[in-house]
């Protein structure tokens, strides 16, 4: 009994772990965030400065290891559109 709770167990985590890299790549496939956000004719002053508050300018790989990182905290981050924090946002509904 014990060894199927243990197998299910990481399976379920395999699995998880499959998910959240997915969404990652997915939102990265999807493009430049800060340029879909704001309008087309955006000082990229201002861009540039939107990526590096957001760690958009950071390689891939540390960005997915922050995701992560953030992820197992609990810490959500901040909704690019409303700029409030995601928990707050996901609660309400």
């Amino acid at each position: 009994m014990t060894g199927f709770v243990i197998r299910k167990l990481l399976r379920t985590l395999f699995t998880l772990f499959l998910v959240v890299t997915f969404v990652f790549f997915v939102l990265r496939l999807t493009g430049d965030p800060v340029s879909a956000m704001m309008p087309d004719d955006t000082d990229p002053a201002i861009l540039d400065e939107l990526r590096k508050q957001w760690g958009l300018d950071r390689p891939l790989g540390v960005q997915y290891l922050e995701y992560w990182f953030n992820l197992l905290q609990g810490a959500f981050g901040n909704a690019y559109r409303d700029r409030r924090p995601a928990i707050e946002i996901v609660a309400e509904r």
